[in-house]
């Protein structure tokens, strides 16, 4: 269903504001790419619809080691047996809506194979209004409707739209 308004979203690993500590920002998710991985970026024809495929190219090879041993090659690329390589994917953007992918791979040259099951839904938006702690620290008009006494509570204010 097309959104015809802005959306509201807050980043889950965004922390709220909290009116015991008067802090709030961002906590992150953790983790990140061990090395840098061979990246791949799909351009998506103008008309998208369900059953839409895009061939990916390689726009950044990997310079980094899989399972330790340094390597810095392009795809095609021959993995030794134990060992493993990291992808990531980007595309381009494609109209507002939601989404599911369902990404396929061609081993030596062979038609794609594709997982059974498709990632969760992507709700793609054009624009949106960002909440979370941070728009707390900064927004006075915000700040002076958060309790300063009683419970511990927590909130997420506006932070600007992107």
């Amino acid at each position: 269903t097309p959104l015809s308004s802005t959306a509201d979203i807050w980043g889950s690993c965004d922390a709220s504001y909290s009116s015991r500590t008067h802090q709030g920002g961002l906590f992150g998710c953790g983790g990140s790419v061990a090395s840098n991985p061979d990246v791949f970026a799909a351009t998506w024809p103008a008309q998208v619809g369900p059953g839409t495929i895009a061939a990916m190219t390689e726009i950044a090879v990997a310079n980094g080691p899989p399972m330790g041993t340094p390597y810095d090659t392009a795809f095609p690329l021959t993995l030794p047996p134990g060992h493993v390589t990291i992808l990531g994917l980007s595309f381009n953007a494609l109209p507002v809506g939601e989404y599911t992918f369902l990404p396929g791979v061609s081993i030596d040259k062979g038609a794609p194979a594709f997982p059974v099951n498709p990632s969760v839904p992507v709700f793609l938006a054009a624009h949106f209004q960002a909440w979370g702690g941070q728009g707390c620290l900064h927004n006075q008009a915000m700040l002076s409707q958060i309790p300063s006494s009683g419970a511990e509570t927590f909130w997420v204010c506006p932070e600007g739209q992107k």
